[in-house]
C-alpha cells in the first residue's frame, strides 16, 4: 500500500513540475484592464478618438476613452450619453490594452 501511494505522489509532483515549466515558458500575462473610478463628466463626440470595454473580469466594467490628445479616460457604461457615444459611427472600438487606469 505505500509504494502504491509513493508511486501516486510521484504522479503527483512530477505533473506539477511539467505544468509549471509550461506555465514560465509561456509569455508573460499582463493585467487586466480596470476602472478604479469612472470621469464624472460627459464627454463630448468630437473629442473621443475610439473606445473600448473594460475586461469581464473587472471588479467594474467601464468603458475606456480614447481623447483626440491620447489621454484615456474612464468611464460608465450604463450612462446614457456613454451609451449614445458608442453607437457614433465616427467613434470605432478599439481592442483591449493591457494596463491599469
Amino acid at each position: 500500500m505505500t509504494q502504491m501511494m509513493m508511486k501516486a505522489s510521484v504522479v503527483v509532483v512530477t505533473f506539477f513540475l511539467l505544468f509549471s515549466s509550461v506555465l514560465t515558458s509561456a509569455p508573460a500575462f499582463q493585467p487586466e484592464i480596470c476602472c478604479k473610478n469612472f470621469y464624472p463628466k460627459k464627454i463630448p463626440a468630437h473629442v473621443v478618438q475610439s473606445f473600448r470595454y473594460t475586461s469581464m473580469a473587472c471588479a467594474k466594467r467601464g468603458v475606456i476613452i480614447k481623447m483626440t490628445n491620447d489621454k484615456d479616460i474612464c468611464v460608465d457604461p450604463s450612462s446614457e450619453w456613454v451609451k449614445k457615444l458608442v453607437t457614433v459611427p465616427t467613434v470605432k472600438p478599439i481592442s483591449t490594452l493591457t494596463k491599469k487606469l
